[in-house]
C-alpha cells in the first residue's frame, strides 16, 4: 500500500493488517481517503487492507491511503470530498450522462451545503445513480468520495450547512 503525503512511502502489509498500521502514526489521523483520487473517505482506520474488506467498507482498492488530521493545519472531509467531485466534473470524458451530468450536479449540490442547504437525499440518490449506471470505471469510482462522505461524515456536512466547519478549516 502506498501512503500518500509529505513522506510518501510504500509499505508491505499482511491482508489482515489495518489502515492505521499502514499509516504508522494512525493515532494522529482523524480520517483517511483510501483508494486513490476517487477513494472512499473513512474515520475507521481499523479496517483491514485486504481488497474484500476495503470493498465491503465502500473504500477504494487502488492501493493507496492518504491520512488527514483535524483542526488547525488539518483538513475537512467536506472539502476533501468536494475537491474530488470537482476533479470528476472537470476530467470525465463526457460520454455517458450519469458521469458527465452527475458529476456537475454533485458539485453544484455540494456547493449548496456552504449556502446553508443540505440536500441529503438528492446527494445520496445521485451518488447511487452514478455508481450503478456509469458506463466506465471512472464514473463508478467518481461517486465513491461523495457516497462515503455522506455515510461517514453526515454530521460534518450538516455543520457546514449550519455555517461552521467542525475541522476548523
Amino acid at each position: 500500500m502506498t501512503v500518500v503525503g509529505p513522506d510518501r512511502r510504500t509499505v508491505e502489509l499482511a491482508t489482515d493488517a489495518s489502515l492505521s498500521r499502514a499509516l504508522g502514526d494512525g493515532d494522529r489521523a482523524a480520517f483517511a481517503c483510501v483508494g486513490g483520487q476517487f477513494g472512499g473517505l473513512t474515520r475507521d482506520l481499523d479496517t483491514p487492507v485486504s481488497a474484500p474488506a476495503l470493498t465491503g467498507a465502500g473504500l477504494g482498492t487502488n492501493g493507496s491511503v492518504e491520512a488527514y488530521e483535524d483542526g488547525p493545519g488539518g483538513a475537512c472531509p467536506v472539502v476533501v470530498a468536494g475537491r474530488r467531485v470537482r476533479v470528476a466534473r472537470e476530467e470525465n470524458c463526457g460520454r455517458c450522462v450519469p458521469c458527465r451530468t452527475g458529476s456537475v450536479r454533485a458539485h453544484e449540490l455540494l456547493r449548496r451545503v456552504y449556502a446553508g442547504e443540505f440536500p441529503d437525499d438528492r446527494l445520496r440518490e445521485l451518488a447511487r445513480t452514478m455508481a450503478r449506471t456509469s458506463l466506465c470505471g471512472f464514473g463508478v469510482d467518481a461517486a465513491r468520495p461523495l457516497a462515503t462522505a455522506l455515510d461517514d461524515f453526515e454530521a460534518d456536512l450538516r455543520a457546514h450547512a449550519d455555517g461552521r466547519c467542525p475541522g476548523g478549516v
